[in-house]
């Protein structure tokens, strides 16, 4: 392959559409780590329910997402 092969993305256009989904898991990340920390003191009965409550909200949330994107994609 030639080094100067030109590309249809840049790096930087990768970067910028990847950012967001960082960010976003990064703060979905410390909201669990919050819930986790607010029940510790309680015992481990209520942050096991936390934590099932948390991975089942983030289930929904990834369904959600995908039936929105699958949407977009049959109205464009």
């Amino acid at each position: 392959m030639d080094d100067k092969e030109k590309h249809m993305f840049s790096g930087q256009f990768i970067f910028g559409l990847v950012f967001p989904l960082l960010v976003e898991h990064v703060l979905n990340l410390s909201i669990g780590i919050a819930d986790t920390m607010m029940l510790a003191s309680s015992g481990e009965a209520q942050v096991g329910g936390a934590s099932l409550i948390t991975a089942v909200s983030n289930l929904f949330f990834a369904l959600f997402q995908a039936f929105a994107t699958g949407g977009a994609v049959v109205v464009s």
